[in-house]
């Protein structure tokens, strides 16, 4: 019986040794495929980033077409302001040629106002020193009062100016 228990041991163990394979590969089938999900969960995340990184170039971009949008406005807006300049200039060019006729008259003028200018200017400069003068003279005066107020004779008076108050004999 030793034999047929052998014999009966014998597939036992390799039957066996094929579950033991079996779970090794199924261990190592399901390895791979906690890698796999790792690699797909990172790849996942990367491609978010990617989406996010997409979606903040498409937002840039818009902005770049709405900045652009704007430069053009600007630059017709621009046009038509040089186009109504040049209009203008045109305009001012052609009064300009009917006024020269009568520069010679306009030169005198302003020879006229340059001169009353000249005279006005000397006038000011004669009120600023008259200012300058009065206000060195009214320093000169407070200076002299402070002092006045300060002195002992204004101090030793003070009682006397107090009764006068009183009585009613202060000018009014």
């Amino acid at each position: 019986m030793s034999e047929k228990n052998q014999q009966k041991s014998a597939p036992h163990l390799s039957h066996k040794n094929i579950v033991q394979q079996d779970t090794l590969t199924m261990d190592r089938l399901n390895k791979e495929l906690e890698d796999s999900r790792d690699q797909v969960a990172a790849l996942n995340k990367e491609l978010d980033q990617r989406f996010s990184e997409i979606a903040i170039l498409t937002r840039l971009l818009l902005e770049k077409d709405q900045h652009s949008d704007q430069l053009l406005r600007n630059i017709n807006e621009k046009n038509q302001q040089i186009e109504a300049l040049q209009s203008l200039r045109d305009t001012l060019t052609t009064e300009l040629e009917l006024k020269s006729l009568a520069n010679d008259d306009l030169l005198s003028l302003v020879a006229i106002r340059e001169a009353d200018i000249e005279s006005l200017g000397v006038q000011l400069r004669q009120a600023q020193e008259g200012v300058v003068s009065r206000d060195t003279e009214i320093a000169r005066l407070k200076n002299e009062l402070c002092a006045a107020y300060q002195s002992a004779s204004w101090r030793v008076t003070a009682p006397l100016r107090y009764i006068k108050k009183l009585l009613g004999l202060t000018a009014r």
